[in-house]
């Protein structure tokens, strides 16, 4: 993981440049977030609030503390760090941070940087920006203190967004053909980097496995209205033709083969669940399928017990 994301910021830094680049004047444009395999970066639409150059950059800095609203990419600006102070001298913005941000793992930090920098830097009139913590400068992992003077230029290319960049190996949890338990198998893919991991999973577990005696728990009719991670939740809806499949899958095993799936990945502990559609009357029937679940190992068929 390290390694990868040092050759993302080797390609993504160039130094002794000229400041951030700009673009038009116009009240659209964009800000960088993080990817949500944290690796790089991926470009948000974004409309300016009205004002000065204060009014916003802090305005900007707001939605960079912020996560995504469908799980497509994660806050730039970790949860524990806040923005103390945000100052204008011409064209260079300084942004203190609390002490927080000096927690940042090193070879996280440049890459949260490089999305502050990137974003402001889209403010018209904005030339360079200073991050400091608690009033006092940064330095790079060369001991070279970050200044104005020596802003960093960022140069991003985002124009393959469609293609495969990011590898990764899943745990996946189908059904057995009989429906009495899960059964595990690993599955190597390749995924556009700006696809949240959970639905790469999701997508997955709908195909067929390679696992004899195993089938997809979901089918591939299977769909989700939305899809969004906070704090180690999931809070997916499923789409109203989630009832209506017919998979002879008992509903637990539909259930714990999504959660027990999505929950593999590091950064998800728990999934919600709930259905497309749900009203009050039809409450009784899908309460089977929505609530707050936890992985459920207990489900997971031992096979080489089973064969003898």
């Amino acid at each position: 993981m390290k390694k990868a994301i040092s050759i993302i910021l080797a390609m993504l830094i160039c130094f002794n440049l000229t400041a951030c680049g700009k673009k038009d004047t116009g009240s659209l444009s964009v800000i960088y977030e993080l990817n949500m395999s944290g690796t790089g970066l991926v470009t948000v639409p974004y409309e300016f609030v009205s004002g000065g150059t204060q009014a916003k950059a802090e305005d900007v800095l707001k939605k960079l503390c912020k996560s995504s609203g469908d799980g497509e990419y994660v806050r730039a600006i970790p949860k524990d760090v806040e923005v103390r102070s945000v100052s204008v001298n011409d064209v260079e913005l300084t942004v203190d941070f609390s002490a927080a941000y000096s927690e940042i793992e090193s070879y996280m930090e440049p890459l949260v940087r490089a999305a502050v920098v990137l974003s402001l830097c889209e403010i018209p009139g904005v030339e360079s920006v200073v991050v400091t913590v608690e009033g006092n400068t940064l330095a790079d992992m060369g001991g070279n203190v970050l200044s104005g003077e020596n802003t960093y230029t960022y140069i991003t290319d985002f124009s393959d967004r469609d293609r495969p960049n990011q590898h990764a190996v899943l745990t996946l949890y189908y059904a057995s053909k009989e429906g009495e338990g899960l059964i595990m198998e690993e599955r190597e893919v390749d995924y556009n980097s700006n696809t949240p991991l959970g639905r790469v999973v999701l997508s997955e577990l709908s195909k067929s496995p390679k696992t004899e005696g195993a089938i997809s728990p979901i089918g591939n009719d299977f769909s989700i209205s939305s899809y969004a991670v906070s704090d180690g939740i999931v809070y997916m809806t499923l789409g109203q033709g989630y009832l209506n499949q017919s998979l002879e899958v008992p509903d637990n095993i539909k259930i714990y083969a999504i959660v027990n799936s999505l929950t593999e990945l590091s950064y998800i502990n728990r999934v919600q669940i709930s259905v497309e559609g749900e009203t009050t009357g039809s409450k009784p029937q899908l309460e089977k399928y929505t609530g707050l679940f936890e992985k459920n190992l207990d489900l997971v068929l031992n096979r080489e017990e089973e064969e003898e």
